[in-house]
């Protein structure tokens, strides 16, 4: 239980998206890795000053019904999001263990990850080389599943198929299958390697961040512009 001292702005530094007084809830998770000395802290409820809550099954929500608002607009042939936009120069780590791959004592190698919609590899032509894609049913309900790309498959899986093999993110899941492998994707600069990199479908609550990406048809991008604010 945690108190919210000062207001949190989005990114244009306008509009407050929580205010100074709210409370959020979550648990905390013990130290799982050899060498980390960080406390994980999940949050899964913002209870607002004037007593309204949200949780997080609702901002998976509201993802999915701005990605539907925005397919709506003319011109646009495809809507996705990611926790982390490509070429954003920003990544999301996470340590992860390959069990049999990694070593068993010591620290976990820190992984770039990445949180999708259903239809990110589509919208963004990203291909699969093998395996399968997420689906809507790759839910909280359903077990925890991760699409690696192939910079990973090469670095922890000496380049052999890895689907079926099983992941292990502390303070995420202990179980994560692999169900495919993408085509590789960079992150900050167009130059240098593609990291190695693993996704995680949004509907699985990875977290409630969400850079949309917006595919057009030959309309200008400034004619949806209205419809987008």
């Amino acid at each position: 239980n945690a108190l919210v001292t000062t207001a949190m702005y989005a990114h244009d530094r306008q509009a407050i998206v929580i205010p100074a007084g709210a409370r959020v809830l979550g648990t905390t998770s013990p130290v799982q890795a050899l060498g980390e000395t960080r406390l994980a802290v999940k949050f899964h409820r913002l209870v607002m000053p004037d007593g309204s809550t949200y949780s997080l099954d609702q901002f998976t929500t509201l993802q999915s019904r701005l990605q539907q608002a925005l397919e709506r607009l003319p011109g646009v042939h495809a809507v996705t999001f990611s926790s982390t936009a490509l070429l954003s120069r920003v990544r999301q780590n996470k340590r992860i263990s390959v069990p049999g791959h990694t070593a068993a004592t010591g620290p976990l190698p820190i992984v770039n990850t990445n949180g999708l919609a259903v239809n990110f590899f589509r919208a963004m032509e990203l291909p699969l080389v093998i395996g399968r894609d997420f689906t809507e049913f790759d839910n909280t309900a359903a077990p925890k599943v991760a699409i690696d790309n192939q910079a990973f498959v090469q670095q922890y899986f000496d380049g052999q198929n890895p689907i079926g093999e099983q992941l292990v993110i502390p303070n995420y899941a202990q179980r994560v299958a692999v169900v495919g492998v993408s085509a590789d994707a960079k992150y900050t600069d167009l130059r240098g390697a593609a990291p190695p990199t693993v996704y995680l479908p949004a509907l699985q609550q990875v977290d409630g961040n969400a850079n949309f990406a917006i595919r057009l048809t030959s309309n200008p991008a400034r004619a949806i512009f209205p419809g987008i604010r």
